[in-house]
């Protein structure tokens, strides 16, 4: 018999760092408009403008800036499409890895308290830090950081562990 999944999602990295990918793709839109202005500025112009930069220089580094900034979102992107914490109705399971795979599983009964938590920002952008406590630990058995709607999850770990104990 295969659980049922309650709850399963990636970290949402932009929402973690919204100020930050602003930033980006605001330095990628003036690269593609330091393009533009090497395509479409006269060279008498650019001359007066920046000495010693040609048209084509220009739109090499207008590419450069924008490409740079591509890398940036990606490299924030990529590793949270690698992660993934799942709840089903026997355990909590968290996943993390592309070549070399981290797997926790976490049964149910054994979860003590989980807590969420959030700074304003991330109750503006609901998302919020995840920490299990198990099997009696002061410390959390697992953290999950940048979880979509986080107040939801200990009311299904603490539904589930009720559901569980009934049964």
């Amino acid at each position: 018999m295969l659980d049922e999944v309650r709850y399963e999602a990636h970290p949402k990295i932009f929402r973690m760092r919204p100020l930050s990918t602003l930033l980006v793709v605001v330095i990628m839109f003036a690269g593609f408009l330091v393009v533009g202005a090497g395509r479409y500025v006269a060279p008498a112009t650019m001359g007066g403008l920046l000495p010693g930069l040609s048209a084509d220089n220009l739109q090499l580094l207008g590419v450069t800036i924008f490409f740079l900034g591509c890398v940036r979102l990606y490299a924030w992107y990529a590793p949270a499409r690698f992660e993934c914490f799942t709840i089903t109705d026997e355990s909590l399971v968290y996943r993390r890895g592309f070549a070399a795979k981290q797997r926790i599983v976490i049964p149910l009964g054994e979860v003590q308290r989980v807590r969420v938590d959030q700074s304003a920002w991330q109750r503006k952008l609901s998302i919020g830090d995840i920490s299990v406590y198990a099997g009696g630990d002061d410390r959390p058995a697992l953290v999950v950081h940048g979880m979509p709607d986080p107040e939801s999850i200990p009311e299904l770990v603490t539904g589930q562990t009720g559901a569980a104990a009934a049964a």
